[in-house]
């Protein structure tokens, strides 16, 4: 399942999971805080459904959405913050994902902010084959992450950029990732953000395209963390 990855690029980039007792039928979910929450006051909750289907991903939209921050926020030890600076990341199968409905749920700011990250089983497999570790230990940290896109001196983001979308593997998922997940810092081996925003687009349908331009219009060019390294470069 995706979560699972999402969930181990927070535990190694900075993030620990936060037990409660909450739970929520039909559904997996897993909440992290900040190592230090002095640091930084930010939560994240990751959640996917265990039937995928576009009516599991409405009711995250209607009902259980709303259902999981009331729960979450009356825990003993959540902080106060949570109310304020929490974000959801929904993982859902494309085929389970309409446009229309992935764009309703991402502009809607009430309690979570929230991320969609559409997926199709042969990126799940590609990324699996990709990042398997001989002792059994994966960590998919910033830098790791970094060093998977921008292997082969950028040959590859050139040949996936260039694709046009045709390809759909670990490389398009990473892609995905990055743009929903503000913490990690992607240096990419492009001089410009256009080529950055063309190259992201590429991995998705037409129809996730518009929902990508609605997101990073919000999200990802107000980041300086991810891109002031580029708008410097000549």
């Amino acid at each position: 399942m995706l979560i699972d990855y999402i969930s181990n690029i927070l535990t190694n980039n900075g993030y620990v999971q936060f037990l409660s007792d909450v739970t929520l039928e039909g559904y997996k979910f897993y909440v992290f805080e900040t190592v230090d929450r002095s640091s930084k006051e930010e939560y994240f909750v990751v959640l996917e459904s265990l039937v995928q289907t576009e009516l599991s991903l409405a009711l995250i939209f209607n009902e259980k959405a709303d259902q999981l921050f009331d729960e979450l926020s009356a825990q003993k030890n959540m902080a106060d913050y949570f109310q304020k600076n929490s974000t959801l990341i929904i993982c859902c199968e494309e085929t389970a994902c309409p446009v229309g409905l992935a764009l309703s749920i991402e502009e809607d700011h009430y309690n979570f902010k929230k991320n969609v990250i559409s997926y199709v089983a042969a990126e799940i497999d590609s990324i699996a084959d990709k990042v398997k570790s001989e002792d059994g230990v994966l960590k998919l940290t910033n830098e790791y992450i970094n060093n998977i896109i921008n292997e082969g001196g950028g040959d590859l983001f050139r040949a996936f950029k260039s694709s046009g979308g045709a390809s759909r593997n670990y490389y398009s998922l990473l892609m995905k990732i990055v743009s929903k997940l503000p913490l990690i810092n992607y240096i990419p081996p492009v001089k410009s953000l256009h080529d950055l925003e063309g190259a992201i687009s590429t991995s998705m349908t037409k129809q996730q395209v518009a929902m990508y331009e609605s997101s990073i219009s919000e999200e990802l060019l107000n980041s300086d963390k991810k891109f002031d390294v580029w708008l410097d470069q000549p």
